[in-house]
């Protein structure tokens, strides 16, 4: 049905909109949420990439240091699952793991376009859907900034 409808997997589409507000909220977009508050700054470092597998689930360690670009924040310790699981902390650590291109996105709508075809490429989504409906959107959408990757 998923296919019918061209829709991502409703993980996906959670994950995707986590991470529109989040940036929204690092920009200063959301006046509700003060970005002072709640996200704190990485400073650059060396870049630690994490060997995944499509098709099993970790929960290590290194997962949470793990920062892939040069915009990510520090994740805050945590000891219970509910709050590692908390919009922020868990927002963060899947922001962190972008590609460098996806978080340099000037607007909102750029963000989107590229975390679509960014997550579109995963091997992960590709195999439960088959070829991305954003595929198209997300090419006219990026610019020289982006570089395209196909695979």
């Amino acid at each position: 049905m998923l296919k019918q409808l061209e829709l991502p997997p409703l993980q996906e589409r959670r994950k995707i909109n986590r991470l529109v507000m989040l940036y929204k909220v690092a920009k200063g977009l959301v006046p509700a949420i003060p970005a002072t508050d709640y996200l704190k700054p990485a400073r650059v470092k060396r870049q630690i990439k994490a060997k995944q597998y499509s098709d099993c689930v970790t929960s290590k360690i290194i997962d949470k240091q793990v920062i892939n670009n040069d915009r990510g924040f520090v994740v805050k310790n945590s000891n219970s699952n509910q709050y590692k699981n908390s919009f922020f902390v868990k927002t963060i650590i899947e922001l962190n793991h972008l590609d460098s291109r996806v978080v340099h996105a000037e607007t909102v709508e750029g963000f989107k376009s590229a975390l679509h075809f960014d997550q579109a490429h995963s091997p992960v989504y590709y195999a439960v859907t088959g070829p991305s409906p954003y595929q198209a959107e997300a090419e006219t959408c990026l610019s020289a900034d982006f570089p395209r990757i196909y695979l």
